[in-house]
């Protein structure tokens, strides 16, 4: 499998560290001595409204001349993204190319004071007049055009502007068009978390915490393997259309097959309704009434008909793409289970997360520990006998896991990026919920203590 990869410049693998109220302020004073008062935000659409209203060509190249001081002046603060480096050497053998909005000048001088090494990309295309060349799908188009001297199988744009994703959603649309089978692949590299909404909302197929995310997204070949993604709902009806199309995307380019499985657990919103309009590689699974979260789990894993088998949470805190370094560490006597890089949300969750995890350990017994989710061959289900496995909270994982490694298993861990709630609110801290758990840790102690105890007794 060969990538070709489409990277953008500013922000992306260099930050230029541009001073863009600086620069709105210089163009409201230009504009303003025309008898034009306009705040340029956002900045480069404003300023492409205001030509079209204009006409002003003199005006226009005025303004990116500008636009192209100020970013030659930022050259000399220039720094390299973090992961860069490591990013270029993860793709090395692919062909790369940079699509930039940044002029020629300022790529090439910012490039020189970090050390990044232009002749490692195959095309540059950048800024060389007046104008801003995204967004826009034919450079894109011309890439992908181009004979890299090997088979590209796959195409890959990496940007943290909407501009970016709107050029390869567009790319992509004309590809299709044309009958290119080729999938464009835009990953979203957001300079903030609130960034990402923005990302997706214009096109972005993932969201890639940071350079080595974005990487594996790029170069992970297809697995040999089928897997079943399990998703578990409650009320999820403004994340389940998001959350299964991004399933979708990654196991049609990273799977050899799948299968995708939404468990409603007594939504009372249209959780399920959104999941029916989903399509038809959807298996819904619905409970009329919540029964919690081992309930769910039992019911997808049952309904799973694939070999290996995950489990996601439907409202996208971790998304498929977390999955990645999963699948290069399946084997049927492996599971696979994950922690995470950071914790996903404020300390109070980050506390009770910590004394949920002594409890579990301390009090249950259960030495087995993950955060996120984990991934296994379906035979362990058998072999553990999945009906014995009781507990119908967040306790259930813990309780499958343990049995799975008194088994057997083989244990492998590996590290994923959360990911914020976009939609709705969280339910793991609310005070029901909290006090189920504790019970089942409870009743799961007395269990294994009375299972003990009749063997004592024989």
């Amino acid at each position: 499998m060969t990538p070709l990869v489409i990277c953008d410049f500013d922000g992306t693998l260099v930050d230029l560290h541009i001073d863009v109220e600086a620069l709105r302020a210089t163009l409201r004073n230009l504009f303003s001595r025309a008898g034009v008062e306009c705040d340029f935000r956002p900045l480069l659409p404003s300023l492409t409204r205001v030509h079209a209203e204009l006409g002003d060509e003199e005006l226009w190249r005025r303004a990116w001349a500008i636009i192209d001081e100020e970013e030659l002046r930022a050259c000399e603060r220039a720094e390299l993204r973090p992961g860069a480096g490591e990013f270029l050497q993860r793709l090395a053998g692919a062909p790369i190319a940079l699509f930039s909005n940044n002029s020629r000048r300022a790529v090439e001088r910012s490039a020189q004071c970090v050390g990044l090494h232009l002749g490692r990309f195959g095309q540059i295309i950048a800024r060389t007049q007046p104008g801003s060349l995204k967004p826009s799908a034919q450079p894109i188009l011309e890439l992908c055009a181009r004979d890299w001297g090997c088979s590209i199988d796959r195409i890959v744009l990496l940007g943290d502007h909407p501009y970016d994703m709107e050029s390869a959603r567009d790319a992509a649309q004309i590809l299709s068009q044309e009958g290119d089978p080729r999938p464009l692949v835009a990953i979203g590299l957001p300079q903030e978390r609130a960034g990402a909404v923005a990302l997706e909302q214009a096109g972005a197929c993932f969201i890639a915490a940071d350079l080595e995310e974005a990487a594996a997204l790029a170069i992970t070949p297809r697995s040999p393997h089928e897997l079943s993604l399990v998703y578990l709902a409650l009320n999820e009806q403004a994340s389940i259309p998001g959350a299964i199309a991004e399933a979708r995307r990654f196991a049609q380019l990273y799977l050899s097959g799948y299968q995708i499985v939404i468990v409603d657990d007594g939504s009372t919103d249209g959780t399920s309704q959104a999941a029916e309009a989903a399509g038809e590689d959807v298996c819904l699974v619905r409970h009329l009434e919540n029964r919690g979260m081992g309930a769910a789990m039992r019911s997808g894993y049952r309904a799973s008909s694939k070999n290996y088998i995950a489990h996601l949470p439907a409202d996208r805190q971790v998304r498929a793409q977390a999955l990645l370094p999963f699948l290069e560490r399946v084997h049927p006597e492996c599971v696979v289970t994950s922690r995470y890089s950071a914790a996903p949300a404020g300390k109070q969750r980050a506390l009770l997360s910590w004394i949920f995890r002594l409890l579990v350990e301390k009090v249950g017994g259960l030495t087995v520990d993950f955060a996120g989710t984990y991934l296994f061959h379906r035979r362990w289900l058998e072999r553990v006998a999945l009906h014995t496995i009781l507990s119908n909270t967040f306790l259930f994982s813990f309780e499958l896991l343990q049995r799975f490694a008194e088994a057997g298993a083989s244990f492998q861990t590996v590290q994923i990026h959360p990911f914020p709630r976009v939609d709705g609110q969280s339910r793991e801290l609310a005070l029901r919920r909290i006090a189920n758990v504790a019970r089942e840790i409870v009743r799961y102690r007395w269990r294994q203590v009375r299972g003990y105890s009749a063997l004592q007794s024989r």
